[in-house]
This record gives structure tokens, C-alpha cells and sequence, in this order.
């Protein structure tokens, strides 16, 4: 019998000491990187269908780019190849901007935007200090 085998569907056994011991099956790992500020080499890109969903939830695309370029305070979250930016526009609105990596490190192409809602522009300003 080899040293890995699978017996009994999705339970793997290994031979250890002249018996076989169950394998517990891996528990799900949930990563989530959360960092502020602003990365200066990062190039963005809109698509057609980019501005239709920026149409279609009402925002502007110059809205967009204050949240990216604007030098303000931003929360981002980078998730393989999910980037998700939180920051103001210059009219002051929470706007929360959905990108995805494409042809190399820091190359984005912007696939939607939307308003945040209370909750999470509560939780951004404890983040920056804001409240106690």
C-alpha cells in the first residue's frame, strides 16, 4: 500500500508506525489585507463596460479618479487579483471603487463603483480616528 491513499472518500490516511492515521481535511483560511494610504505607481484603466456600470450606479468616472488619485484618505483591501479602494471624491461623498489586476503588478482596469452606506463609512472613520 502506498503512503498516501485515499480511502473513504475525501479522507485521506497516511501510514505512520504500521497503522493508518485520519488526515483532518484543512478548516477554510480567510485572508483579508486592509492598509491605508495611497500606492503612487499603480496605473488605472476604464473600459466600456466600466463606464456603463459607473453610469448605471451614478457615478462619475472624474468621481472615480478623485477616490484614486485624490490624496486623501483611502482604505484599500488587495485580494490576489482584486484590489477594492474606499476614499472621498472632491464633492466629499464615500465612494467604494472595484478593480481588478490585469497584464502585471500595479496595471488596474476599474470595474464598478458605489456609494457606501453608513455603516461602512462609520467604520472608516473610527479607522482614521476620527470618533473614540
Amino acid at each position: 500500500m502506498s503512503a498516501w491513499s485515499a480511502i473513504g472518500g475525501s479522507y485521506w490516511y497516511r501510514y505512520r508506525s504500521a497503522r493508518f492515521a485520519k488526515r483532518p481535511e484543512p478548516e477554510a483560511i480567510r485572508l483579508q489585507m486592509s492598509y491605508t494610504g495611497g500606492v503612487p505607481e499603480e496605473f488605472y484603466q476604464f473600459s466600456d463596460v466600466t463606464y456603463e456600470r459607473l453610469d448605471a450606479a451614478g457615478i462619475t468616472p472624474m468621481s472615480v479618479l478623485d477616490v484614486l488619485h485624490g490624496g486623501g484618505f483611502q482604505v484599500r483591501r488587495h485580494l490576489g487579483a482584486a484590489l477594492q479602494i474606499a476614499g472621498q471624491d472632491r464633492a466629499g461623498a464615500w465612494i467604494g471603487v472595484a478593480l481588478i489586476e490585469r497584464g502585471g503588478d500595479d496595471h488596474y482596469i476599474v470595474t464598478g463603483a458605489r456609494r457606501l452606506d453608513n455603516n461602512e463609512i462609520n467604520a472608516i472613520t473610527r479607522m482614521k480616528g476620527d470618533q473614540p
